[in-house]
């Protein structure tokens, strides 16, 4: 990590999205949106609610799959999932978005808060032994989704782990919820097997997928009184029900 000098609360602005990448002045793919600084955009006009309770049971499940640090949080949004990691572990949160950074924060204390570009990370190879990826990779084209988990392949170190989460597209009920207009932020979302695909074509291994639940938001009061656990195994056993992919890979 010698690119960047960390200290807590310290926020560096590094080329973000809008600024550095050449391609936010290209069409890079034909849809509802053709470049970066339309998605960066979208995202400042489309506001997330970070602390939605299905929000915060993903991040349960994601924060329990750390094994260790130092992590680096790509796209860690406000940062609530800090407070799920241990205190111990070293964490480095990574944003496009200098206001979930500073004035929007609501995490805990870290080593580091940086407004930084995902694609073109500011760290040096094997700089990290933990990554997370947490409902990023759907928020960028097919290209730029290859070089995203390319530079994660860099910035871990041999056998670091990466934990991605991302919208099932292949989830048998609803899945159009996660396509625009519903969520125009949403460039390409993905089925388990694309996933997998992907983390392999980088050349991660020890892919393992993780079940997340039956539902996003809850349809009913009768679905609360089923517990999590179970509805997660439901969601182990039968994959299509699994409404968000939650993946660890390993680099070899």
């Amino acid at each position: 990590m010698d690119k960047v000098r960390f200290s807590c609360h310290q926020i560096v602005r590094i080329d973000g999205y809008h600024v550095s990448h050449r391609l936010s002045q290209q069409t890079i793919e034909k849809g509802t949106w053709k470049s970066l600084r339309d998605s960066k955009t979208l995202h400042v006009s489309h506001r997330n609610v970070f602390g939605k309770e299905y929000t915060k049971r993903e991040m349960k499940i994601t924060s329990a799959l750390v094994p260790m640090g130092p992590v680096l949080d790509i796209g860690c949004g406000k940062g609530i999932v800090t407070w799920m990691i241990p205190g111990h572990i070293q964490y480095l949160g990574l944003d496009f978005n200098a206001d979930h950074l500073k004035n929007e924060w609501d995490g805990r204390e870290v080593e580091a808060r940086i407004c930084g570009n995902a694609i073109q990370l500011p760290f040096i190879t094997s700089s990290f032994h933990t990554i997370l990826l947490r409902h990023v990779i759907e928020h960028l084209p097919g290209p730029l989704q290859v070089q995203l988990l390319k530079e994660a392949y860099r910035a871990l170190s041999n056998c670091g782990t990466l934990i991605l989460s991302t919208p099932n597209l292949g989830t048998l009920v609803n899945a159009e919820k996660f396509l625009p207009p519903h969520d125009p932020t949403h460039f390409r979302c993905l089925n388990s097997g694309e996933v997998k695909a992907l983390l392999t074509t980088v050349g991660f291994r020890s892919i393992r997928r993780h079940a997340y639940d039956l539902v996003v938001e809850y349809p009913s009061s009768f679905v609360r009184l089923i517990p999590q656990s179970t509805r997660r195994l439901l969601a182990k056993t039968f994959p299509p029900l699994d409404k968000h992919l939650i993946f660890t890979a390993t680099k070899s």
